[in-house]
C-alpha cells in the first residue's frame, strides 16, 4: 500500500511538472519570447498526454501557478535607440547629447571638425549658398547701413542654389564682429531666378552665436525638403544692436565674381511676400558668408 501511494505521488508530482512546464512555455509564448507551446518532444495532441495536464492543472494550487508564471515572464526589453540609426548623431564627436535633447526642429551648435564630418558621413550631401573657401575668408568690409538687414545670395558658381527635393539639415556662417547675438535666422526661397523675394524661414533662431569666426549648426529632425525647385539662402540678422550699432551687418554674401547682392533694412520679421529693395556691387565683397548643406534623403530622427 505503501508503494502504491508512493508512486501515485510521484506520478501526481510528475503531472504538476507537466502542468507547470506547459503554463511557463504559454507564458513565453504569450510574451513573445517563445516561438510555440510543446510537451513531451511535442506531442501536444496525445490524448494521455491530456489527462496528465489535467490531472496537474488539478493539483497545482492557485500560488503555485502565480510563482510559476511570475518567476517566467518575457524579459522587458528597451525599445531599440532610434539614434543608433541617426547619421546626423553619429557624425558628431562633442555635441552629440546636446542634440540627443534638442527638440525637433532646432539648430544646434557644432564644431567646425564636425560640420565638415557631416558633408562626408550624410550621403548625397550638397555645399549651397558660399562656397567653403568663400566663407572661411569673409570678413565685414565697410557696408554703413544702421538697421537690421534681410539679405539675399545670387546664384553663381561660386554660389550654388540649393538643389530641388533636398532637405536643409545644416548651416554656417561668419559672424563679423566681437559681440554674439541670439535673433539670427535662416530663409530660403524655392527660385533661384529670383534672389529678391519669396523666402521662408528654415527653422527657428540659431542660439547665441559666437563671437567671432564662422558659426556652425546642424538642424535636428528636418522633415520637409525645400521644394520641388531649386532655391536661395538668405539670413535676417534681428532687432537687438551690437557694439552700439543697430544690427544691420548681416548681410548676404557677395561672391568674389562681382555678381553683387540684394538687401533689405526692416524691423520686421520678413515674409515670402517681403522684397529685397538695396543692392551692392563691388568693391563692396567679401561681407558675410552664408552656406548650408542639403542632402536628398532623411537619415536622423523625425519624430
Amino acid at each position: 500500500m505503501k508503494n502504491k501511494d508512493a508512486s501515485s505521488i510521484t506520478l501526481r508530482n510528475q503531472n504538476k511538472t507537466l502542468y507547470a512546464n506547459y503554463i511557463i512555455q504559454q507564458t513565453k509564448f504569450q510574451g513573445g519570447c517563445l516561438g510555440r507551446v510543446t510537451l513531451e518532444s511535442g506531442r501536444t495532441g496525445d490524448y494521455s498526454i491530456i489527462i496528465k495536464l489535467k490531472d496537474g492543472e488539478q493539483s497545482t494550487t492557485l500560488l503555485e501557478q502565480q510563482t510559476d508564471i511570475s518567476a517566467n515572464l518575457c524579459p522587458i526589453l528597451s525599445p531599440p535607440d532610434p539614434y543608433l540609426n541617426d547619421a546626423i548623431y553619429l557624425s558628431l564627436t562633442t555635441n552629440q547629447a546636446v542634440y540627443k535633447v534638442a527638440a525637433l526642429g532646432a539648430w544646434i551648435p557644432v564644431t567646425s571638425t564636425e560640420y565638415s564630418d557631416l558633408q562626408t558621413r550624410i550621403t548625397n550631401t550638397t555645399i549651397t549658398g558660399a562656397t567653403t573657401s568663400l566663407l572661411t575668408a569673409a570678413v565685414f568690409n565697410n557696408f554703413n547701413n544702421t538697421g537690421p538687414v534681410f539679405t539675399g545670395n545670387f546664384k553663381s558658381a561660386n554660389q550654388p542654389a540649393i538643389p530641388a527635393n533636398n532637405y536643409i539639415f545644416a548651416a554656417a556662417f561668419q559672424w563679423r564682429d566681437s559681440t554674439s547675438k541670439s535673433d539670427i535666422q535662416l530663409y530660403a526661397n524655392q527660385n533661384s531666378a529670383a534672389p529678391t523675394t519669396g523666402y521662408s524661414k528654415v527653422g527657428g533662431y540659431f542660439p547665441s552665436t559666437g563671437a567671432t569666426g564662422v558659426q556652425y549648426y546642424v538642424r535636428k529632425g528636418v522633415a520637409a525638403t525645400n521644394g520641388a525647385t531649386e532655391g536661395l539662402l538668405a539670413i535676417y540678422t534681428g532687432a537687438t544692436a551690437t557694439n552700439g550699432q543697430e544690427s544691420g551687418y548681416w548681410i548676404g554674401y557677395l561672391n568674389s565674381n562681382g555678381t553683387g547682392l540684394r538687401f533689405l533694412q526692416t524691423n520686421t520679421e520678413p515674409t515670402s511676400s517681403t522684397t529685397m529693395t538695396g543692392s551692392l556691387s563691388p568693391p563692396d565683397n567679401y561681407y558675410v558668408g552664408i552656406q548650408a548643406l542639403t542632402t536628398t534623403s532623411v537619415q536622423w530622427v523625425t519624430q
